[in-house]
Parts: structure tokens; C-alpha cells; sequence
């Protein structure tokens, strides 16, 4: 079961922070394809009036080969600013991770993470997440939070005794994402899931007493669940094609919460942070590169940022956002490529 979350804090940054992260989201497949532009207009008109890197590595990128990087070393990296190079389960709900640098490990949710600092501050924080147990590990310094698990076979027969019996049976004809049927349960579920990090993240955005609200959002992950040939749910003959169908998700998910943001008010006094935890594995193969764009309030102009670096600034640029250090794109730049 989920722990019981913090209490609610009363201060609030002078720059709310919205940091939404999509699983398996790829650079070149999204901003270089011009079937990936044509998915993604909501997308582009956001990149075109923000900090829009070209050439961010995956915070993973030179530790492991990129068809090798892993949600659940990436996800920490990212929250705590710091690559994890090591983890062990210790318990039911314990896991310890080694980060490089340091010889002392730090349980999963303890420590220094981006969301225990904004706590230090006086600052609430809220977390949408999908496949790690957000709810559990980080209760303890979070005001709000959703999460829901990774479906597969495994996993996605109904609750329910009679219907799961049927679904079991149901799902000896279809796999993960293909079925006689038009779509598979696992699809249904991930869409389901999808809706409901939709839902959250625009409650979120329009909460003027959250600090920072991370959002990890499950497209465009597969199972891919959307095929304008045929309707929502479908097949095409290569698993590029459906990547890039799956693309107008994200584009969707980036233009509810924008307007939702907008709606509330409070755009003149939020940033946002866009990117990835890792490129598409399995299309990209070898190019570690991942979206990264930045927002500032109020901003009306872009700025299209060539020089890579690494994802893992992620956490040190919510804090400066927060703390209204970042005054321009320049200061972005600065945070981004500082000790690389």
C-alpha cells in the first residue's frame, strides 16, 4: 500500500516548476522526421517560443549502450541530479542505490532528491507518474500523487474474479499489442493510464499551491495504441510507423496541460521542463539524444540551443527555475553546461 503523504506547506516559490518527462521519447525521431513534425504541431509551436536543445544526451548516455538504458536507473538519476551506477533490493520496499562520486548509498526516496530539496524550502511538491511506485518511495516529502503500474500479460486481466477468467482467456489469441480483437487488454490499460496522467497533470498545473509537479508520462512507450488508418487502436507493417502515430500523445499531453496551465492563471509564474528518460530504444538504437525544452514564464520568443549535454542538469535547473535565478534563455545555458 501507498504511504500516507505529507502535509501541506504553506509557502511557494516564486517560479512554480512543471517537469514532465515521456518515456521513450526520441529527438530525432520527433524534431528531424517530417513525419514526426507533422504528429507534433503543438509540440513545435511550444519549441519555437522556448529553449529548444537539439543535442541533449539522455542522462544515461556513455554509461550504457542506448538499446541498455533503463527507466528505472534513468528515473533516479534525473530526480536526484546525480547518475545511479548502482541499486540493490534490500527489502519488500527498499531499494539502495550507489551514485558516482560517493561511496555511501542512499535508499530509494531518502536523501537528496529534487523533491526532498523544494520540502527543505518550504515548497510543495506533487508527482504523476507511471511504472515506479512514486506514491510509496517519495510519500514522505510529497503533498500529491498518482501512479499506476506498467501493464503487460502479466498484469492486465481485470480485478474482478469472473472477468478476469474471461480476460485470461481472452489473451492466449493476442500479445502486448496485437489482437484479433482490434486492440489488446495491455493497450487498453496503457491508454487508460495515459488518460489519467492526462487528467492529473492539468490538476496539477492549475494547483497554485504546488511548488513543482513531475509528471512522467507512459507514451510514447508502447504498447502503441493509436493508427490513423484504422482508428485509435491498430497495426501498421513497421514499429516506426506506429512510434510516430504515437508521437500526436505526446503532442496531445503538452497541449492539455499548456491550456489547463493558461486557464488557471498562473503560466505568468510557471516554468516548464520537457524531455525524456531515454530515446527510443528500440528504433534509435545507437542515438542517445533525447527532446529537452525549457519554457520560462512569461516567455514569447525562442531560443535553439546546439550544444550537448546532459539530462541530468534536470534537477539543478528546476531548483534555479524555482528560485528565479533564471532570469533569461542565458541562464539556462549557463545551468545546462556548467561542470559537464
Amino acid at each position: 500500500a501507498d504511504s500516507p503523504l505529507a502535509a501541506r506547506l504553506s509557502g511557494t516559490p516564486p517560479v512554480r516548476v512543471i517537469w514532465i518527462v515521456f518515456d521513450d521519447w526520441d529527438q530525432r525521431l520527433t524534431f528531424d522526421n517530417p513525419d514526426g513534425v507533422a504528429n507534433a504541431s503543438s509540440l513545435i509551436q511550444f519549441a519555437v517560443n522556448s529553449f529548444a536543445a537539439h543535442n541533449a544526451l539522455a542522462v544515461l548516455a556513455g554509461t550504457v549502450p542506448v538499446g541498455g538504458m533503463a527507466t528505472n536507473a534513468a528515473i533516479p538519476s534525473l530526480l536526484y541530479g546525480k547518475l545511479m551506477i548502482g541499486s540493490k533490493i534490500e527489502g519488500p520496499a527498499t531499494r539502495g542505490m550507489l551514485f558516482a562520486g560517493s561511496d555511501e548509498p542512499v535508499v530509494f526516496g531518502e536523501g537528496d532528491s529534487i523533491f526532498a530539496r523544494f520540502r527543505a524550502q518550504g515548497w510543495n511538491s506533487a508527482v504523476a507518474g507511471w511504472f515506479i511506485p512514486y506514491c510509496r518511495i517519495f510519500a514522505p516529502v510529497l503533498t500529491d500523487c498518482y501512479w499506476d503500474e506498467m501493464y503487460d500479460q502479466a498484469s492486465s486481466a481485470s480485478p474482478f474474479a469472473f472477468q478476469a477468467g474471461l480476460d485470461e482467456i481472452r489473451m492466449l489469441f493476442e500479445s502486448d499489442m496485437f489482437s484479433p480483437f482490434g486492440n489488446s487488454l495491455v493497450a487498453d490499460r496503457h491508454f487508460s493510464e495515459y488518460e489519467a496522467l492526462i487528467d492529473t497533470a492539468k490538476r496539477y498545473a492549475a494547483n497554485p499551491s504546488l511548488g513543482l509537479a513531475f509528471i512522467h508520462f507512459n507514451v510514447p512507450h508502447m504498447p502503441f495504441f493509436y493508427n490513423p488508418a484504422i482508428g485509435r487502436f491498430g497495426r501498421k507493417d513497421h514499429p516506426n510507423d506506429l512510434y510516430i502515430d504515437d508521437l500526436r500523445y505526446v503532442d496531445r499531453a503538452v497541449r492539455e496541460t499548456l491550456a489547463a496551465l493558461h486557464q488557471s492563471g498562473l503560466d505568468s509564474r510557471t516554468a516548464i521542463i520537457v524531455s525524456s528518460d531515454h530515446p527510443a530504444r528500440l528504433i534509435a538504437k545507437t542515438d542517445p539524444h533525447v527532446p529537452f525544452i525549457v519554457h520560462l514564464p512569461g516567455q514569447v520568443s525562442g531560443v535553439f540551443f546546439e550544444r550537448e549535454f546532459s539530462a541530468i542538469k534536470s534537477a539543478s535547473l528546476a531548483m534555479a527555475l524555482a528560485r528565479n535565478e533564471i532570469k533569461g534563455p542565458g541562464d539556462v545555458e549557463k545551468v545546462l553546461i556548467r561542470d559537464r
